[in-house]
């Protein structure tokens, strides 16, 4: 079966909103097409960390160092408007249920890439057309931020 980066990439982000549900968190992320861009962004990459066989506390230094490029900085709560995150810190200091999410994400890049071929295609976005859903107005939304 062949399978894109980009879709593991939104299997891995909506298992992390079910992941955040699950935990009652008080921020749960939208919708992959709702989401931002450079959230999106990251999460294709780190998907393509995982294939490439990094280490957990590898992606999060690169997920730290994206996140800082984007604007991103450490804050006790994320805010996407404030562009604040508490995962900006080193891995080691990250609580346990991230680190279980990190896990979560690696487990489902292996188990979607096994056996299977995986291509990595641009996303619609990366096209000029924010998400390639007839009627998204998500380009607007992250415009705004």
């Amino acid at each position: 079966m062949n399978v894109t980066v980009q879709q593991i990439a939104q299997v891995c982000h909506e298992a992390n909103r079910g992941w955040q549900g699950a935990r009652s968190e008080r921020y749960i992320a939208q919708e992959w097409t709702a989401t931002l861009l450079e959230s999106r962004e990251t999460t294709i990459q780190g998907v393509r960390s995982v294939l490439a066989g990094k280490s957990a506390e590898e992606c999060h230094e690169e997920w730290v160092e994206s996140y800082r490029l984007y604007g991103w900085r450490y804050g006790e709560t994320k805010d996407e408007f404030q562009k604040t995150h508490p995962c900006m810190v080193p891995y080691n200091q990250l609580p346990d249920f991230v680190r279980m999410k990190n896990s979560i994400f690696a487990g489902i890049v292996k188990a979607m890439a096994e056996g299977n071929e995986i291509t990595d295609e641009a996303e619609p976005w990366q096209s000029g057309d924010p998400c390639g859903v007839a009627g998204c107005t998500c380009h607007i939304r992250n415009q705004e931020g």
